[in-house]
């Protein structure tokens, strides 16, 4: 356990820095831009993503960061994988904003990580089943979006489901599936 609170400390350091560079660059576009890569890409505790919420929750001071829809795309993602607050109502109100298929891929993404084995279950049966409807994009995105980082434990769960279902599953779907499906379900363990 001392290893795991060392990293999480240490994790959370770095999340402070890059929330102080973000906001010490306010009007330099490029170099606030690259802040908030980093911290969006980085955040995975409370401090970083309280961080990320409130650059969500304020375009007025963050306003470089919410010229692009994508980020605000991005920053729900994070809350909705990594945090323990519900995000349906975010995810519902950007998605009255945003009315691309952009916006429909980011919302499916989001359903998918989120962390109950419930809803692991559910997108999972969905991405096994051979008749879904599911255009081979969506399948990409549920199977992408099924078990990312952090999701360790729930991915080791399903290793044997997904052992169970990989033989029939080759020879029943095509290769750019099967390439989605094992690149992001096949347990760490192997």
């Amino acid at each position: 356990k001392g290893d795991i609170e060392y990293a999480t400390t240490i994790r959370e350091e770095l999340e402070k820095i890059m929330w102080q560079n973000l906001n010490a660059t306010l009007n330099d576009k490029n170099t606030h831009i690259i802040w908030f890569n980093a911290l969006v890409s980085f955040a995975r505790t409370k401090v970083g993503l309280d961080h990320l919420a409130e650059i969500f929750d304020d375009p007025k001071t963050y306003n470089l960061v919410h010229k692009s829809q994508n980020n605000r795309w991005r920053i729900l993602w994070c809350l909705a994988t990594y945090g323990d607050k519900d995000v349906a109502e975010l995810v519902s109100s950007e998605s009255k904003r945003d009315k691309s298929d952009d916006a429909l891929n980011w919302q499916l993404a989001i359903a998918v990580a989120n962390k109950s084995t419930k809803n692991k279950e559910k997108f999972y049966n969905r991405l096994i089943q051979k008749d879904s409807g599911d255009s081979v994009r969506k399948q990409k995105i549920i199977a992408a979006n099924l078990f990312p980082e952090g999701q360790e434990k729930l991915r080791l769960n399903f290793a044997g489901k997904y052992f169970r279902d990989l033989p029939k599953l080759s020879n029943e779907r095509n290769e750019i599936f099967l390439g989605a499906f094992s690149k992001s379900l096949i347990p760490l363990v192997c």
